[in-house]
């Protein structure tokens, strides 16, 4: 897994005070592999971005399949 610290400029061109959370973007990158944004809506200049192994997210695939198929309830998919 990699965890890449990365600093940005923002410029913010409203704000909305009720919206001050953290929240987790998910999605799979290029290269096919599972990738994590962590941010505040709060603070714009921090973000956390983690990127999975190929293993990682084979193995996270693996799980949600095993939901799938073992029929469990409550999963929204």
């Amino acid at each position: 897994m990699k965890i890449i610290d990365r600093e940005m400029k923002v410029v913010e061109s409203c704000t909305d005070k009720s919206n001050y959370s953290l929240n987790c973007q998910a999605s799979f990158n290029s290269d096919g592999v599972l990738t994590l944004r962590n941010y505040n809506i709060k603070d714009k200049n921090s973000d956390e971005i983690i990127i999975f192994s190929r293993e990682e997210t084979l193995a996270i695939v693996k799980l949600f399949s095993e939901f799938k198929r073992l029929n469990v309830p409550d999963i929204p998919f």
